[in-house]
């Protein structure tokens, strides 16, 4: 009756767990994720040049696959800014988790070698400045005093995109420094209708039918950085500064460090105004500009001097650019200030300003949706929202601010700074965030998951009000309207990596729960000998054969010397996608229409989001790095004193005095006492290297066993020393009042499941043992 009693409460607690999860979890405790991450950085090297992720040079590419098309390349093989950035991210957790550093020292210097314009590639700006009689010269007080301070007329910026492999062949073998653009003939053109052309243009032999003829940018160079990702860049090279620091090892940081701060300080491009920084007032408090980071900034000029421009590619301003715990980054913490009081003053007010516009945003559930511009004639002010000199605008698709990947790209960083500061209006905007999520992302029955998507909105914020506090400003008539759902393994990674930050922070398990179930999913479903994939299905590449927008009798020349013209569509411009190996598929959607091609696409930044969620969950939930460590692997204590090793497995041969033997590979062993004696009853632990607990003290249960955490490394509970349905079992025989436990193992009857034995005149219980 009591083992049934017991019974029922350990189905009761396990019970309490599969609702609390929607499954038990089929994998090991914490430790075999810390395994799973390091295996996984070393199967895909990602930190060397042999893996197929990269090219020789250790650049990473878009994808594995060649024949890839998306908002940003026309090409797999491209290398975007967003690779370097994750590049960054998963070599400094590896450096916190390693101690070693090294291989993020290289991944900084070869993104440094490849992404970012030197002085020859920007030519010509110290004779354009260097004309006293220029206009502009005395207006752009930012670049002028950059100047003085770094010595350089040329912005330290990292450009978007390069031609990692010289895939278009616009480069020669010796010239490096391959960056790009991807030009289009108007802003609401997709990757379809777009043409690359190198940034640096010094012939007339490729003439961008999208540029007039009669224009100075025939003759030029032109790079685009985008904020995004160099707020990423920064927010990484902070983590690695801590955690370096943290090591002792810090002393490799200092030229990092002194190189971020200048790009940080250029960083200031991205902040909007009416014209130009040299309007910010940052001595008022009450100033009616909005201080917020623009998503693109694009420098250009004429390679002999003429002219140059600089200028934010937009007029509107998504959550997708702001990054909060950057600007709290260079206006609060020592190492990274700049040393212009003026420049962190703009910090601290753009850090400030990006906190009320992410709340101005919020909807009613918690969601960020719209956008903001910059108010013009033409808009009525009183009929809607604004938000200092921005008014709000319906359109949220531009620059992605309409998707669930981007809201949890902010509120990651969003997540990392409460994690720092625990501060109260990043805690109103954020749990209120958490709150809404938790009721439209879904953990399905067949253990994969449902998560948004695109989002829609209905309504307006209230207009708001400088000096509001954060928590009293409420939109009650702004909803989100989640269109549709998908399955995206970078983006429920990153979810993965918000409820780990916060979940740490304060304590909860349900989040911790949540975060680690995502990523055992992924493990369990969408793991395969290349990474981590999910079939998609590409209605989009049915626009193979779209026709460009080009003007009529165009002709020129484009990438690999193929012709272009008026007539010319997507493909007949790369007619070298026909080589590529997945090209069958689509040339059969192309002709019949059917079936629609589907892929598995390893996208480098999803490996990146799965991998640096790993080494997340490793690091925050546990103090050290230790190798699993534990007992002999096998124990059978009466056969090694007989000088008999243990045997690999529970087959018993031989007994003798009460000794099991096996046989395997022409010798006798001793079969271990893991295998009948209810002593060692942790085997769910010891089979991972792990030991068994000497204490009793719940900390994770799965269905392997239960488990706890001791002198920093977790370790096997043994229901036979915790569970009082075990405990009983400790005895060497099954208790039966009035009798003893027998010394052999002869049974002479058995009633009730009580084996007897008869020794020395008694009856006796035979021993568990036997």
């Amino acid at each position: 009756m009591l083992s049934l009693k017991i019974r029922y409460f350990k189905y009761f607690i396990l019970l309490k767990y599969i609702l609390s999860i929607g499954a038990v979890p089929t994998k090991p405790p914490l430790p075999s994720f810390l395994e799973i991450y390091k295996n996984h950085y070393n199967k895909l090297n990602l930190h060397n040049s042999t893996s197929s992720f990269y090219n020789l040079d250790s650049i990473p590419y878009t994808t594995l696959e060649t024949l890839y098309i998306d908002q940003t390349v026309d090409y797999g093989h491209i290398t975007t800014i967003k690779e370097f950035s994750y590049k960054l991210w998963i070599e400094a957790i590896q450096g916190k988790i390693s101690g070693k550093w090294k291989s993020f020292v290289n991944a900084w210097n070869i993104f440094e070698m490849n992404m970012i314009p030197k002085e020859e590639n920007q030519r010509g700006s110290y004779i354009y400045y260097s004309n006293n009689h220029n206009s502009q010269n005395n207006q752009d007080t930012l670049y002028k005093s950059l100047n003085e301070y770094y010595q350089t007329w040329s912005i330290y910026l990292p450009h978007y995109k390069i031609d990692t492999d010289n895939w278009n062949m616009y480069f020669s073998k010796s010239n490096e420094k391959r960056f790009i653009n991807t030009y289009k003939n108007n802003n609401k053109d997709s990757i379809w209708s777009s043409l690359t052309y190198p940034s640096l243009i010094n012939s007339k032999d490729f003439v961008n039918p999208y540029v007039k003829a009669d224009s100075p940018e025939m003759k030029q160079w032109e790079y685009i950085s985008d904020s995004k990702y160099v707020s990423k860049i920064i927010e990484t090279i902070y983590w690695a500064y801590c955690w370096s620091n943290e090591q002792k090892k810090r002393k490799f940081m200092d030229t990092i460090l002194k190189k971020v701060l200048r790009m940080s300080d250029y960083m200031l491009y991205f902040i909007n105004s009416n014209e130009s920084l040299q309007e910010f007032n940052v001595e008022s408090k009450d100033d009616d500009l909005n201080y917020l980071v623009s998503r693109y900034f694009s420098w250009k000029g004429d390679i002999h001097g003429k002219w140059l421009t600089k200028k934010v590619s937009s007029n509107i301003i998504g959550i997708g650019s702001q990054n909060p715990l950057v600007a709290y980054i260079l206006s609060n913490i020592k190492e990274f200030k700049s040393d212009n009081e003026d420049i962190i003053l703009k910090w601290k007010k753009t850090y400030k300003r990006q906190i009320e516009f992410i709340r101005w945003l919020q909807s009613s559930e918690g969601a960020i949706v719209g956008n903001a511009i910059y108010i013009s004639s033409s808009i009525e002010i009183n009929k809607v929202p604004t938000f200092y000199n921005l008014v709000f605008s319906n359109n949220s698709n531009e620059e992605e601010n309409n998707l669930f990947s981007t809201q949890c790209f902010v509120f990651e960083s969003i997540a990392e700074l409460y994690y720092i500061t625990k501060d109260k209006d990043i805690e109103t905007i954020l749990f209120k965030w958490l709150d809404w999520v938790l009721t439209v992302f879904h953990l399905t029955s067949d253990r994969s998951f449902r998560i948004p998507n695109r989002l829609s909105f209905e309504g307006q914020p209230e207009k708001w009000i400088p000096n509001t506090k954060i928590k009293d400003h409420k939109n009650k008539h702004l909803n989100v309207i989640v269109e549709d759902f998908n399955n995206d393994l970078g983006v429920a990674a990153s979810l993965s990596k918000i409820l780990l930050w916060v979940g740490k922070k304060i304590n909860n398990e349900d989040y911790l729960t949540l975060g680690r179930e995502i990523l055992e999913r992924q493990e369990i479903l969408n793991k395969d000998e290349d990474g981590y994939a999910t079939e998609e299905k590409f209605y989009q590449y049915r626009l193979f054969n779209k026709k460009l927008p080009i003007q009529k009798d165009f002709k020129g020349v484009y990438g690999r010397s193929t012709k272009i013209n008026d007539k010319s569509s997507f493909l007949s411009i790369r007619p070298y996608y026909k080589r590529d190996k997945n090209w069958k598929k689509i040339q059969t959607f192309l002709d019949k229409g059917t079936p629609v091609p589907k892929f598995r696409y390893h996208r480098f930044w999803e490996q990146c989001e799965i991998l640096s969620a790993q080494g997340l969950y490793s690091l925050l939930y546990t103090k050290y790095y230790p190798e699993p460590k534990c007992c002999k692997p096998y124990v059978c204590d009466a056969a090694m004193k007989l000088g008999y090793r243990c045997c690999s497995s529970c087959e018993i041969k031989y007994i003798d005095n009460n000794i099991k033997y096996g046989y395997e590979d022409g010798e006798w062993c001793g079969i271990p006492d893991e295998c009948y004696e209810p002593v060692v009853l942790c085997r769910h632990a010891t089979r991972f290297g792990f030991p068994c607990c000497e204490k009793c003290i719940l900390q994770y249960v799965d269905d392997f066993g239960n488990w706890g955490f001791e002198n920093d490394n977790w370790c096997g509970i043994s229901p036979n020393i915790c569970d009082s349905f075990y405990t009983e079992k400790n005895r060497k025989c099954k208790e039966v009042k009035g009798y003893e436990c027998c010394e052999g193992c002869t049974v002479e009857y058995e009633e009730n499941n009580i084996k007897w034995g008869y020794e020395n005149r008694n009856w006796c219980v035979i021993p568990y043992s036997c």
